[in-house]
């Protein structure tokens, strides 16, 4: 699959295809880009923290499983 390729736009693809693109989206995003994060990348792209208080708070319930 080629980027730019008419054939594989996105709306033209079928539910099977889009369905494998998304999970290979979620496994790259869930992988190769979380290694890249940093601490002080996080706070310039979540100002507000609201992501790290996600974490915090999910490191809080697995604490208590």
């Amino acid at each position: 699959m080629t980027v730019g390729n008419d054939d594989y736009r996105w709306e033209l693809l079928d539910r099977r295809p889009r369905i494998r693109l998304a999970i290979r989206a979620k496994h790259w995003l869930n992988t190769s880009a979380v290694e890249q994060m940093s601490v002080p990348l996080l706070q310039e792209r979540d100002p507000d923290g609201e992501i790290i208080s996600w974490l915090e708070s999910i490191g809080q319930l697995a604490k208590t499983t």
